[in-house]
């Protein structure tokens, strides 16, 4: 403890020397050396403006945290014996004071040694000596002063290094960051070269051995992944070199992170292909809500985009037929097994509404496209782009990809692991592989009953740490502070956004993706074109890519979205259908099938075989005619052919004299008739 005595002199910020006069409760008064004037100050204000503060003991007070139990409980029984020898208390707490420790009758001298002797025979082996230096800092600093500091003391890893040693490991630690990983021998075989080349007049004489290099370069590429991965070792040469500070979100859509990621399962596109899913997302920052996802194959595209926008603002139920699979065509989750219609209903309407101010995007051209950015001005949403390989700037939308993959990718068919060293023998060939718009069917209905109900890392009572809370619980407690609530898009609004695939309308109706729609209000305009040049005449048809189940087409007069129904739709909803279309995959993966030109070449030769045939056919008729002919012309009479008995193998022995149904048969002879 500082301490200060009176008619002391302290120097105070203002570089002036001042003597302590007197003190009076927290006031302390003082007077200038200099031009003798009165100053009347606080004690607190005191200590802050105290140019040289008194010195304090320098024996660690915290000291006591580091030692083991052992060390704990020796330096427990030491600090008892140290009591009793400077201040007579008993060892045993509420025990009787003993005579040769008592300091009214014992010098402290003969304490000391007698307590010397004691701590000997216990054990301790401490000489008059030293335990009268452990008497002189117990009085300073108390137990904390019988710590042995060779214990707690800091070494510092680099201390007396050549700088131009850690110069060159650093250089070539940055050489790494795009480079391929190599090993550690690889790195020192590289560092010898470049100090030899640089500092020949020292190096290699005066290079340290190889554990020696290995710890330095340790100590200096900490968190660089120098050996690790080069994904890693990448993005932590990007990450900023200061102390992050977070962007606050005030309310829900104030700063929502866009961004999109190959994902880790294999599905089925349109023409059963097996593919890699792409997946983007939209998370809301305040309150970690999914706002919206796009499913796709391969690349992610401007409508993607564009139409994850549109469904962000526009809430499941009201979307246009916004069911077309049912509860039997998905795979059967943990966490769906136990909702009903009804159950979903529910979710779907509590989902949070959430229409962003602003978002942050990345650098892709598909994010910085027209479309987009039309888009975006059409629903008042403004863009913030991140820097260029900074993922930092995205941080939650990154994590959360990971969370999806340990939470829901892994648990479904075609999942890869997403690295290489984590990947199956054959993912592709699991049973049951997703199509593309089951998947994001059930990952969109995984977010809804899922997702929005788990308690999120990001979302802590700053009160109380240790209370998570959920999306859908910080959404509602935020909605009554909001100030004003987003309506969601009209019908016609989330069918203007949709992508346009320009077709031409048939007698049976529209194809699109080998899927056929059609609607009676189309009769009029079969097989007529537009005024579109540009397109040959053919006709916008607006298109749901995570909905198959319908298509939209404006009617020329007065621009009423026509509605047209896919045709094959109710298949979804007959009974087995699901274990009917499995089975055929699976029949057909096994069997397999003939690609057009395989068809082709085998359709010629059955046709070539079925020719010749025919002209084998028609060649022995000929030659029997002719030998038919051949006899009327000679007078003989043409011979007769017994037409043999069907043959009958009724065998019961292999010994012909015991079998009785054995009959022996002789060589055929052709003049036979003719005798």
């Amino acid at each position: 403890m500082r301490e200060i005595k009176l008619q002391s002199e302290v120097v105070l910020d203002d570089g002036q020397t001042y003597v302590v006069v007197e003190h009076a409760g927290s006031n302390v008064k003082l007077r200038n050396t200099l031009t003798g004037e009165y100053l009347v100050i606080t004690l607190s204000h005191l200590v802050l403006r105290l140019a040289e503060p008194p010195a304090m003991s320098s024996w660690p007070v915290r000291g006591l945290d580091g030692l083991s139990h052992g060390e704990y409980e020796s330096t427990e029984i030491l600090s008892a014996h140290l009591e009793e020898v400077i201040y007579g208390t008993p060892i045993v707490s509420g025990g009787a004071r003993r005579p040769e420790f008592d300091p009214e009758l014992v010098s402290i001298g003969k304490r000391v040694e007698r307590k010397s002797d004691e701590l000997t025979t216990l054990g301790f082996g401490m000489s008059t000596r030293t335990l009268r230096r452990k008497v002189s800092d117990y009085r300073q600093a108390g137990p904390a002063a019988l710590v042995d500091q060779r214990s707690t003391r800091v070494f510092k890893a680099l201390d007396g290094v050549d700088p131009r040693l850690l110069a060159a490991i650093k250089l070539l630690q940055g050489k790494t960051t795009n480079a391929t990983t190599r090993t550690h021998d690889h790195f020192v075989h590289h560092l010898k070269e470049y100090l030899h080349k640089k500092y020949p007049e020292d190096y290699p004489a005066k290079l340290p051995s190889d554990a020696t290099l290995r710890r330095y370069k340790k100590a200096l590429g900490s968190g660089k992944y120098i050996h690790g991965k080069s994904g890693n070792r990448r993005s932590a040469a990007v990450a900023p070199d200061h102390v992050f500070g977070g962007r606050v979100a005030i309310k829900a859509g104030h700063e929502v992170q866009v961004d999109s990621s190959p994902w880790d399962i294999i599905a089925l596109d349109d023409t059963g292909t097996q593919r890699k899913a792409q997946l983007s997302i939209m998370i809301d920052k305040k309150t970690r809500t999914l706002a919206a996802s796009a499913v796709t194959i391969g690349g992610v595209k401007a409508v993607d985009i564009a139409l994850m926008l549109a469904r962000c603002v526009t809430p499941r139920h009201i979307r246009p037929d916004n069911v077309y699979l049912n509860t039997h065509n998905l795979p059967d989750m943990p966490w769906a097994r136990l909702l009903s219609r009804e159950d979903m209903e529910k979710y779907d309407t509590s989902r949070p509404l959430i229409k962003p101010d602003r978002i942050m995007i990345d650098n892709g051209a598909d994010y910085k496209s027209l479309v987009v950015l039309s888009v975006c001005q059409s629903l008042g949403i403004s863009r913030t782009e991140a820097s260029v390989r900074t993922g930092s700037d995205k941080a939650i939308v990154e994590r959360a990809f990971e969370t999806i993959k340990t939470r829901f990718a892994q648990y479904l068919p075609g999942y890869t692991g997403g690295d290489l060293s984590e990947r199956g023998l054959a993912p592709q060939n699991d049973s049951d592989l997703l199509d593309i718009h089951t998947l994001a069917e059930l990952f969109d209905r995984w977010i809804t009953v899922v997702w929005q109900n788990l308690p999120a890392e990001g979302l802590r009572d700053p009160a109380v740490p240790g209370l998570q809370m959920s999306p859908n619980a910080m959404y509602m407690a935020m909605f009554d502070v909001s100030g004003c609530i987003s309506l969601p898009l009209r019908l016609d609004e989330y069918i203007a956004l949709l992508p346009i695939e320009y077709r031409t309308i048939g007698t049976d109706g529209i194809v699109i993706g080998y899927r056929k729609y059609d609607s009676a209000a189309l009769q009029p305009f079969r097989l007529m074109r537009t005024a579109d040049r540009g397109h040959s005449g053919k006709w916008a048809v607006r298109v749901d890519p995570y909905n198959p189940s319908t298509v939209w087409v404006a009617h020329p007069d007065d621009g009423e979205w026509i509605p047209c129904a896919w045709k094959n739709a109710d298949t979804f909803k007959q009974p087995f259908n699901a274990t009917v279309r499995r089975e055929a995959k699976r029949i057909s993966s096994e069997m397999g099938f003939y690609d057009v030109p395989e068809a082709v070449a085998l359709t010629t030769e059955i046709i070539g075989r079925t020719k010749s045939v025919r002209a084998q056919a028609l060649a022995e008729e000929a030659r029997n005619r002719a030998a038919a002919q051949r006899l009327a012309d000679s007078g003989l009479t043409p011979p007769i052919r017994q037409q043999k008995p069907p043959h009958r193998r009724v065998h019961t022995s292999d010994d012909p004299a015991t079998d009785s149904t054995f009959m022996e048969i002789g060589a055929f002879d052709p003049d036979e008739n003719l005798r």
